[in-house]
Order: C-alpha cells, then sequence, then structure tokens
C-alpha cells in the first residue's frame, strides 16, 4: 500500500496477511536525491522481509519520482541490523559522513536500471 501526503513525502507501508509490519518513509532533498527511513517490526528481522520492504518502496519511488537522481539512507553507526537491510536492498556504502554517528547509504537510479 501506498500512503500519499505530497509531492515531497510519501511513505509506503509492508503488510503480512493484511497486517502492517513496516513502513519505508521518502523526502525529497535539495540535493535531488531522496532521503529514506525505514521501519520494521523487530519480531521479523532476520528473514529478509525489512530489504525486500525496502527495495520494493525505493523501486517504487524511482518510478513516481522521475526528476530524482537517488536515494540516500543515513544510517546510525550502531544500526548494524538497518545497514545489512538497506546493503541487501541493493544501497551501497559511501565513505562520505552526512552528520557525526551516522554511515551513507546511496541507491542511485543508475543502480536500478542495471538490475534490469
Amino acid at each position: 500500500r501506498q500512503l500519499r501526503d505530497s509531492d515531497h513525502h510519501r511513505i509506503f507501508i509492508a503488510a503480512l496477511e493484511a497486517k502492517p509490519v513496516g513502513m519505508t518513509r521518502f523526502d525529497k532533498a535539495d540535493t535531488g536525491n531522496a532521503i529514506v527511513s525505514a521501519y520494521l517490526d523487530p519480531s521479523l528481522t532476520g528473514r529478509g522481509i525489512g530489504p525486500q520492504m525496502i527495495r520494493n518502496a525505493t523501486e517504487n519511488i524511482l518510478e513516481c519520482w522521475l526528476s530524482i537522481k537517488g536515494v540516500d539512507a543515513e544510517i546510525l553507526e550502531d544500526n548494524k541490523t538497518g545497514q545489512r537491510g538497506f546493503a541487501k536492498a541493493g544501497y551501497k556504502k559511501q565513505e562520505t559522513r552526512p552528520q557525526e554517528g551516522h554511515i551513507l547509504y546511496t541507491f542511485s537510479r543508475s543502480d536500478d536500471e542495471s538490475d534490469a
């Protein structure tokens, strides 16, 4: 399911057996990319649901927002589960630090096209 609140923000809700279990939110940034945040019910981690949810939502946002170049995820350094989830969803770890204590993972539109 997809919920829309404007042309600059989108939220995708993940469901299992018609029950909401997670969400992926995108916000357009001034950089030309979107910023993503994701949440998955902690009881479901380790099953591959998170990466699938992130990947599906990312592919959808790239289809909806043709003007963005890619998607950035700013993940806390100690959030190893989040880092693994975004990496498995096709995001690439960057050397650039968006802010202290965070690691940047990026999914570029060109990454999506090369998987097609």
